[in-house]
């Protein structure tokens, strides 16, 4: 918001060991925040000036670095302790919760698995992906792009359910995969009546279905098998085409249409959105969990 500015706060510890002369070192970081005004000097060094989150926005690990999205996010990524390269996406104002950091070298995304290395480190590289990279003992080097799911809005659009997405224009979407290859990526539309989507979608396996679950006031429901069967629930209506990808995968476009009003939507509405390819789902979505479901703005 230009106001509010977060960074990493890192020191390196040192206990001393049993034998005289001999340490063990270990670093602890901290993400320090300034007010809405910009920073402002603590001249008041007691207990009660300092900032409330000092003992709970804490963690062990190193290399911290802070990337913000034009959308509002706020990527923050460190090495852990443990060795692997961690991230999470905060708010713009790096807002998070003690359970955070707590458990921040078992829930937080490991963009390169359980690779130990040293000094990761993270950089914006548009407004929806993110490049990471990170030295490690098995390869010497890991490089990647990541895909920034963000906020979608459905916008006005002329959309006949046949299968075909030429009548499609927006370029925003939401991308998912499995482990075993499987790729889909959602779009979203309306018109006065309807919310739709689009499900395009290369297939890897015969094992990975695709379910798409949508909740407003009720849920619905478009579930796709990998032998391209369908089936709607809370009043979707759908159709599906097959084809094939450029490297000969199996490929599906699938559109659904439901009506605004079965998901008590209307024009400002948010819709949330949780989908699965095989066993696989948005990074930190749970299925019970509402709130940390994708979102879809009705324009």
């Amino acid at each position: 918001d230009g106001k509010t500015y977060a960074g990493f706060l890192e020191g390196r510890l040192e206990t001393p060991m049993s034998y005289a002369g001999e340490y063990t070192s270990y670093h602890k970081m901290s993400l320090v925040k300034s007010s809405a005004n910009g920073w402002t000097a603590i001249t008041d060094h007691s207990q009660n000036a300092l900032p409330s989150t000092r003992s709970t926005d804490v963690m062990s690990g190193n290399g911290g670095y802070i990337e913000n999205f034009p959308s509002g996010e706020t990527v923050i990524s460190c090495s852990s302790s443990t060795g692997p390269l961690v991230t999470r996406i905060l708010d713009s104002q790096c807002n998070s919760s003690a359970s955070t950091w707590a458990n921040h070298e078992t829930t937080w995304f490991k963009p390169f698995g359980d690779k130990t290395g040293v000094w990761g480190a993270v950089e914006r590289y548009n407004d929806n992906i993110l490049m990471a990279v990170a030295g490690n003992s098995d390869e010497g080097m890991s490089l990647g792009m990541f895909y920034l799911n963000q906020q979608q809005t459905a916008g006005t659009a002329a959309i006949t359910l046949d299968g075909n997405n030429t009548d499609w224009t927006t370029g925003k979407a939401l991308f998912l995969s499995s482990e075993q290859g499987t790729e889909m990526i959602l779009r979203f539309a309306r018109d006065s009546e309807k919310l739709y989507i689009l499900s395009e979608s290369c297939h890897n396996t015969g094992n990975d279905a695709i379910s798409i679950r949508l909740k407003g006031s009720a849920e619905a429901t478009v579930n796709l098998t990998a032998d391209g069967t369908i089936s709607t629930t809370g009043g979707i209506n759908a159709s599906v085409r097959r084809g094939k990808a450029y490297d000969s995968r199996n490929g599906y476009c699938v559109e659904a249409g439901i009506p605004l009003s079965s998901l008590g939507a209307s024009s400002g509405s948010i819709i949330y959105v949780y989908a699965t390819v095989g066993n696989a789902s948005f990074t930190s979505a749970k299925s019970g969990s509402t709130s940390t479901w994708q979102r879809v703005k009705i324009q």
